[in-house]
């Protein structure tokens, strides 16, 4: 049965025992459009590092107000991630967390960054590690008051017959004390890319032997970028895309949900959804975002057109469900939207909806309100002057519980022509007090 978003205390789930954390403010802002920030969202941006070629980036932000910042310096001779945290509202940073590669075991690359709390308070870190094309994914941990940080690294997902990339986490911990962690990356066989999906029940300390829920077996194409979210109910949504190595084919969106936090393993998974097909189009980069107190699902992804010899950017287009995720509603284009999205957020307190990423390497975000989901805000930028290159992808936008879950973002530049850097800026760095030139 569908549930709308109230904000009503919700239930305690008796299929499992495990309660829903109640009570979650919800005040729906009519109008909330009319009172947007456009063109300079933030303050000034703020340099966390420079000096270096930067790669994927990530960011969460504690109930606190604690941020917490990843970036991998993808450039680095075997590769280096540095996890960074500010307890100053990103005014100052210092480095809470280190992992670098080395010449045996390889490489390190593509963080992702989450928080969670609950029973424990921690910081999670998914990455990329091992050497070329033989890379397993770790799932590093550290609890959230540790000054330095004491981190425990678990590999989640290794060897066998694949190779895994572009780890992606979802917790449930917005709803649960004792929260599973969810854990999705893609795994190359050598006869097509596939993407695997395992879970922690005991709050990272182990997981579970990883599994396909999408396996194709075409040695030229792959299933690639997957990106979950945990949604009411026990509900995990997953969204990726087919590609091909020789553009053969078009690409297109791919969807699968699993019931019962995926208690029964392959067996939670319902069928995969084929969210696009022969359109004309390459259909690419989908985003998720699963309501925790609602329902609600959106979805996006990213389109190119191609002329055999060069790819156009089209406006990216998004959907809607109301009923978890069984069907979703008609695909709509967002105009102006950003070429390169990389976050999707359900704001819980108001429902309104955050997408992160980057225009004309410009780093920003588009809002939609809870009461139309399809209809998208303009562009509204962080950055006080042009990057040249700009990389956001990872998980650069955060929200703020502290703070009514107001949006900050972090982004990284490199190029050989360019200095490369780590920025941070924050919509509550306009507010009077903060340096806004």
């Amino acid at each position: 049965q569908a549930v709308p978003f109230t904000g009503k205390t919700l239930p305690p789930d008796r299929h499992t025992g495990r309660s829903e954390i109640g009570d979650i403010p919800a005040r729906l802002k009519a109008g909330l459009t009319d009172k947007m920030l456009f063109d300079d969202i933030g303050g000034d941006d703020l340099t966390i590092y420079l000096d270096e070629d930067l790669g994927y980036c990530s960011l969460d932000i504690a109930s606190n107000g604690d941020i917490y910042a990843a970036v991998g310096y993808s450039f680095d001779t075997y590769g280096r991630i540095e996890v960074y945290r500010s307890r100053t509202r990103g005014a100052t940073w210092h480095s809470w967390g280190r992992f670098i590669g080395n010449a045996y075991s390889g490489r390190v690359h593509q963080p992702h960054l989450i928080i969670a709390e609950g029973v424990v308070d921690r910081c999670f870190l998914a990455f990329r590690f091992g050497p070329a094309y033989d890379w397993d994914i770790v799932v590093a941990h550290s609890p959230l008051d540790a000054d330095p940080s004491d981190w425990t690294e678990i590999v989640a997902m290794s060897g066998g017959s694949s190779s895994y990339q572009q780890p992606r986490l979802a917790t449930d911990a917005s709803n649960y004390a004792d929260y599973f962690v969810y854990l999705v990356a893609e795994g190359d066989d050598g006869n097509g890319g596939d993407i695997w999906f395992t879970r922690s029940t005991d709050q990272g300390n182990t997981y579970e032997t990883p599994y396909q829920i999408g396996t194709i077996s075409i040695a030229d194409r792959e299933y690639a970028r997957p990106e979950i979210s945990y949604g009411l109910g026990g509900h995990l949504h997953v969204a990726w895309y087919l590609t091909s190595d020789v553009n053969a084919v078009e690409s297109a969106v791919r969807y699968r949900r699993a019931q019962h936090w995926g208690n029964m393993g392959l067996g939670s998974w319902n069928d995969i959804q084929a969210i696009t097909g022969i359109d004309g189009f390459l259909d690419v980069k989908p985003l998720i975002a699963a309501s925790p107190v609602s329902s609600e699902v959106v979805m996006t992804y990213g389109r190119l057109s191609y002329d055999g010899e060069n790819f156009t950017h089209q406006l990216p287009k998004v959907l809607h469900s109301t009923d978890d995720g069984v069907t979703f509603g008609i695909q709509t284009v967002i105009p102006e939207g950003m070429y390169d999205r990389s976050t999707l957020e359900q704001n819980p307190e108001d429902g309104s909806w955050i997408m992160g990423g980057s225009r004309s390497h410009q780093p920003g975000l588009q809002r939609a309100t809870a009461a139309d989901p399809l209809t998208w805000s303009d562009f509204e930028g962080f950055a006080d002057s042009f990057y040249p290159e700009t990389i956001s992808d990872g998980q650069p936008v955060a929200l703020d519980p502290s703070d009514g879950y107001r949006p900050a973002m972090v982004w990284s530049t490199w190029g050989n022509n360019y200095q490369g850097g780590f920025y941070f800026d924050a919509e509550w760095r306009r507010d009077p007090g903060y340096p806004n030139l």
